[in-house]
């Protein structure tokens, strides 16, 4: 072996050292480098940028060995909280809706049993001392006590720039506020009381992202005398007592006039009831946030205004403004909305599980039909869904997707133009298939699941008729759709997007085909939930949640 040199890892410049650290979380580092020397342990416990993640089984020995961190990040192993990092959605046309924890605070903190996560947060929160973490820059917890959360307010973290704490104890923050925490760009503090979002706001003067609740009312303002250009994505819940057209909504906006996503969640005041006049509100975004891209406004309303009579027809509702693309009302809330919005309970029984499955069963037949070298792409709503950067339509989460059938005579799997080989070879790939000869449909579901009423796929068989036309078409005759003959150059050659987290192809002509089926407004979907009338003929309404 020609060797000039054999380099020890310890000798490698701390540079490099870095450069290759980068790759790891602390406790990686710890349990892979640690026990080497001591001279070596000198080097990785002073990293300047060291992430640490907590699971729900971490040992704590990797806390007291490092000097300090850059990031400590709470994540639950086997759950789907997963809080590492500010998670970031493409919708409305290209826009980023950015969020830290969900809508709704249920199932984002289960019972901790100490035998199963020794270091919950409570004791997480004492382990973190300023003196141990001046270094410290990005803070994610799922809760945090008073402690905690005062040591941050008093500049404990000076060099803190993102904070999401979740639920908290109470904070006590003095009315005229001498520290103000100038390097804070990201923050979520709930469970708090109303008169805290004044005080948070003046300690807190260069925020760009604030996620804020409470359980009571947001009193007026009495020492905030400027606005926060800064800010650009809003996010405020569950705001007690709530008024709209007595100068508090517009107060409120006035003080973030560069808002790009702003969601807000409040309780009418029982006690004195106003009326909620919708045109108002938005001619309020408009003079007040030009710049606003994501909406999220969810109204919870006093039973005698929730008749149509007070709210309006929801169709003039969403010709308001350019945001109010989505219209849901059902008892007690009003929701208008820029983009498609699930919550965790309160919506139509179909929507949580129903629709999870149905895009675990749409995955599989997509894999099935990649195997098979089977072109497909989304049709009908699910096209609109691609279109519209959904994931699936709220009433009907079906998935639809079209084929050219008959294939081709010399496709790989030119045999399968024989209907009964093809409908084994979808149950030899354990898919319940139901064949619907008029309509030339395939509906696939799981095994010993009828189709109508569980989660399915729908797959469209269209013919292609080339033989002496002029302009090559692809038809299928069905009711249900209006574009029933397609130009092959509306359809091919199909371009690839993204979709459900993968590459699927989409026809060439998408918007025209949307278009000539759904009409000029197909981009700008309406939903009422009170007429919810599929799922319920449908008897999802008793679907196994």
């Amino acid at each position: 072996m020609n060797s000039s040199k054999i380099i020890i890892l310890e000798d490698l410049p701390v540079e490099m050292l870095m450069e290759i650290f980068i790759y790891f979380t602390a406790d990686q580092i710890y349990f892979s480098f640690s026990q080497l020397n001591n001279s070596f342990n000198l080097i990785i416990k002073s990293l300047p940028k060291l992430i640490l993640v907590i699971h729900g089984h971490f040992d704590p020995s990797v806390l007291s060995f490092f000097n300090s961190f850059n990031k400590i990040l709470y994540k639950f192993c086997g759950s789907r909280m997963c809080c590492g990092r500010c998670q970031s959605h493409s919708i409305n046309g290209g826009n980023r809706l950015y969020e830290i924890y969900p809508e709704i605070d249920h199932g984002w903190y289960p019972e901790f049993h100490e035998d199963r996560f020794p270091y919950y947060p409570s004791k997480i929160d004492n382990i973190i001392h300023p003196e141990n973490y001046s270094r410290l820059q990005s803070l994610v917890l799922p809760n945090a006590s008073s402690k905690l959360t005062q040591l941050i307010f008093h500049g404990e973290f000076s060099r803190l720039k993102i904070c999401h704490l979740g639920k908290c104890g109470s904070i006590i923050l003095p009315c005229s506020m001498t520290i103000q925490l100038q390097n804070l760009r990201q923050l979520t503090i709930r469970g708090q009381q109303g008169h805290v979002l004044e005080k948070i706001l003046l300690a807190c003067p260069c925020l760009v992202y604030l996620d804020f609740s409470c359980r009571s009312c947001v009193p007026a303002f009495h020492f905030i005398n400027h606005c926060f250009p800064s800010m650009k994505y809003l996010r405020l819940g569950r705001l007690k007592n709530f008024f709209f057209h007595n100068g508090q909504f517009i107060s409120l906006l006035s003080l973030f006039p560069n808002l790009l996503q702003f969601h807000l969640i409040v309780d009418q005041c029982a006690y004195d009831v106003e009326t909620i006049k919708i045109q108002e509100i938005a001619n309020y975004l408009h003079q007040q946030c030009p710049l606003l891209k994501i909406l999220v406004l969810c109204i919870h309303m006093e039973e005698h205004l929730r008749r149509a009579f007070y709210i309006g027809s929801f169709e003039k509702i969403t010709k308001m403004h350019s945001l109010f693309n989505y219209v849901e009302q059902w008892d007690p809330r009003l929701a208008i909305s820029s983009h498609e919005v699930y919550y965790q309970y309160g919506q139509c029984a179909v929507t949580a599980k129903y629709s999870k499955k149905n895009m675990k069963l749409t995955h599989r037949i997509m894999d099935m039909l990649d195997d098979l070298s089977i072109v497909y792409w989304p049709d009908c709503q699910s096209l609109l869904n691609v279109l519209r950067n959904e994931t699936y339509n709220i009433w009907d989460q079906d998935v639809d997707l079209s084929i050219e059938w008959p294939f081709k005579s010399n496709h790989i799997h030119s045999k399968l133009n024989n209907l009964q080989l093809f409908i084994e070879t979808f149950q030899n790939n354990d898919f319940n298939v139901e064949y619907y000869p008029d309509r030339k449909l395939f509906s696939l579901s799981s095994v010993n699941e009828k189709s109508a009423r569980q989660p399915h796929v729908d797959i469209w068989l269209w013919k292609r008729y080339d033989e002496h036309e002029i302009k090559p078409v692809l038809q299928l005759f069905d009711s249900s759709l209006k574009y029933q003959s397609r130009l092959m150059s509306d359809i091919y050659p199909l371009k690839s997007v993204t979709w459900l987290g993968r590459n699927v192809k989409i026809p060439r002509q998408s918007h025209k085909i949307a278009y000539k089926e759904y009409g000029i407004s197909y981009m700008k979907p309406i939903f009422i939930r009170n007429n919810c009338l599929h799922n319920l003929i449908d008897g999802r309404w008793f679907y196994n949640r």
